[in-house]
């Protein structure tokens, strides 16, 4: 989680657009200085000019109370959000979204001159995995798509599939 919210930070930062990124359930860490622990991340991500926000919500696929404050907030300030959900099952185009960037992972692999023959996703509900996998079933070559679950609630996953 941390890594993603760092990308989207440095992503809005190189382009010039306002990001806002809530964060919950890491662990803060002491610093040499300043007022309250922080985790490294959080301070990279503000300092690239994010609107760092701490939350308490718990994990989970879920919208949360945070994204919903967010968007309103923006909304308030007088912005437009764009917002983008945590997965693919969060929005009735996610899937799609994801199939169709296998046709760009494909593109890009022309341009460059290499074939990914594996891709490796971080997993919850399966439906980012799911559109990867569409993505690439209409492609002519045949690569793996290895989704590694991280929801970190085996239980839970193994009930969706009994």
């Amino acid at each position: 989680m941390f890594q993603a919210a760092l990308a989207a930070a440095l992503a809005a930062a190189f382009a010039a657009v306002e990001a806002l990124v809530a964060l919950s359930d890491f662990p803060r860490y002491p610093l040499t200085s300043g007022p309250s622990p922080i985790h490294p991340l959080e301070r990279l991500t503000a300092h690239l000019g994010a609107d760092v926000r701490l939350v308490d919500e718990g994990f989970g696929i879920g919208v949360k109370s945070s994204w919903e404050r967010a968007l309103e907030d923006v909304r308030a300030a007088g912005g437009r959000p764009y917002a983008i959900p945590a997965g693919a099952s969060d929005h009735r185009l996610g899937g799609l979204g994801f199939a169709n960037w296998a046709y760009e992972v494909q593109r890009q692999e022309r341009e460059l001159g290499v074939f990914f023959d594996t891709i490796i996703v971080c997993s919850v509900t399966g439906s980012t995995q799911a559109g990867m996998i569409a993505g690439f079933a209409g492609q002519e070559a045949r690569r793996q798509v290895i989704g590694t679950d991280a929801s970190a609630r085996l239980g839970e996953t193994r009930a969706l599939f009994s």
